[in-house]
């Protein structure tokens, strides 16, 4: 599969550059720390409540994650749970834990207008298998707690509905609140957003207004044109020299059929990203739509092109974090 790639591609530092790949000009950094004093760890659940999730039914896509680990072995994880954020009527999130072993750091997890759904829950827990603890915030929550919707039409209209009653800054918040419990579970190491659709656009504001180590975004809309409150009246790239500023390294992935994002759009954010000096890689994958990494979607589930990119989602995160 031939691959569209940007200029920056920062997860070569971990295997061979491939003919179509440019090698990497961007150097490692250091991850942001947190004093251990600091910490206050998110709620886990008792040991007698911990009970395995079902085996996950779709395939298992985690690929150079760092561990051998298979759908076989899927019952063996430890349950996520909902935990609250700061105030216990605040926003709630989806947490999952590593079962053993080190810490790798942490990861927020954005996801798509369909709320933290089955396949946000399980991308948490392939996350945590790695080694990540994974935390899914509820950006719903002040207008429909827990939505988990699925991808019929109606539905959608549901998720369409619910998304457009977000507020950019109160998204910023409840992200500034999901950061804060990612520090402190990190276990001294970097965190990372990873957004899917709605979430990458969240994921890229997030990245204007906080520091963090990586954002890595699926498919993510309207990064230069506004007109609801989601977006506000700032897009979040009319302002990319804060995500120099904020260190984030900005990991993107885009089909070449995505009728949300055409391609001039996606080419002039990766010439604004440039411009503001942002450390980032900016992918396109030929033939694949929006949606393409999410096997839920069958209509739009591109195999090849969704495990090539978490790939490089891994080893990102073994690099920044």
């Amino acid at each position: 599969m031939a691959l569209l790639v940007g200029d920056c591609g920062a997860y070569d530092r971990l295997r061979t550059p491939a003919p179509h790949e440019s090698a990497m000009t961007t150097s490692m950094r250091q991850p942001c720390r947190q004093n251990s004093s600091d910490r206050i760890p998110l709620a886990r659940p008792p040991p007698a409540t911990r009970t395995a999730p079902p085996p996950l039914t779709r395939p298992w896509r985690r690929l150079g994650c760092g561990r051998n680990i298979s759908a076989s072995h899927t019952g063996e994880l430890m349950a996520g749970h909902w935990t609250t954020l700061g105030e216990p009527d605040g926003i709630e999130a989806y947490v999952h834990h590593p079962e053993d072993g080190e810490v790798r750091g942490a990861v927020v997890v954005c996801s798509e207008l369909y709320g933290v759904n089955t396949y946000v829950r399980d991308t948490c827990a392939e996350l945590a298998a790695a080694g990540y603890v994974a935390i899914a915030p509820d950006y719903y929550w002040r207008n429909a707690r827990r939505t988990e919707l699925g991808y019929t039409a109606e539905e959608r209209e549901s998720g369409l509905v619910l998304m457009r009653a977000l507020d950019r800054d109160e998204l910023v918040a409840d992200a500034a609140a999901a950061l804060a419990a990612a520090r402190a579970e990190a276990g001294g190491r970097g965190v990372a957003f990873i957004g899917l659709s709605m979430g990458g656009h969240i994921a890229v504001r997030a990245a204007t207004e906080l520091r963090f180590e990586l954002a890595a975004v699926f498919y993510p809309g309207w990064l230069l044109n506004s007109g609801f409150p989601l977006v506000g009246p700032v897009p979040p790239l009319e302002t990319s020299e804060r995500i120099a500023a904020n260190g984030v390294f900005l990991l993107g992935f885009r089909g070449e059929l995505d009728h949300i994002i055409p391609a001039e759009e996606w080419e002039q954010a990766g010439q604004r990203l440039t411009e503001a000096k942002v450390a980032h890689d900016l992918v396109t994958y030929p033939a694949a739509n929006h949606g393409f990494a999410c096997s839920d979607r069958p209509a739009d589930y591109d195999p090849e092109a969704g495990a090539d990119a978490w790939r490089r989602v891994y080893a990102a995160l073994q690099t920044y974090l």
